[in-house]
């Protein structure tokens, strides 16, 4: 029995998109820990960005796949996984972009605000690189174990 076992016990029977909202929230936080540590140690918002996104990458694609959806990794989901979710750093760099260089808003205000503009992009993303489907998205009361 893995470590994790115990945790996906309990969440048996919690929609699917409770579960996103934990993991989401999850991934927003430590998202948002790494690139503020990361601007605080000097390295600029811009570079801090894609050093953050690899890890990141792998940690959300793993979280989703585990608890989210209780989903098999499979290399092809997480290649639609990681183009969904770098398609979004775009606008996460206009969005730091307004809020640090033309709002003059600390790192640690502007970043939390730009991770809730792109938190729906998010949200139907991986619906459709994990499941396959952004329909998906839309029902609030699907559970992972339940049949597509």
């Amino acid at each position: 029995m893995n470590s994790a076992q115990p945790l996906l016990d309990r969440l048996r029977g919690t929609p699917s998109s409770l579960r996103y909202l934990a993991v989401g929230a999850t991934c927003a936080v430590v998202n948002n820990l790494l690139l503020i540590g990361i601007v605080f140690a000097g390295l600029d918002y811009l570079r801090g960005l894609f050093v953050v996104s690899i890890p990141m990458l792998a940690i959300g694609f793993a979280l989703h796949c585990l608890i989210t959806f209780e989903a098999k990794p499979r290399l092809g989901a997480f290649l639609r996984y990681s183009a969904a979710i770098l398609i979004n750093y775009p606008l996460w760099i206009g969005s730091l972009f307004l809020s640090c260089d033309v709002a003059h808003l600390p790192i640690y205000v502007a970043s939390p605000l730009a991770t809730l503009f792109l938190f729906l992009w998010n949200y139907l993303a991986t619906h459709w690189a994990i499941l396959r489907s952004v329909g998906a998205a839309w029902n609030w009361t699907v559970r992972p174990t339940d049949p597509s």
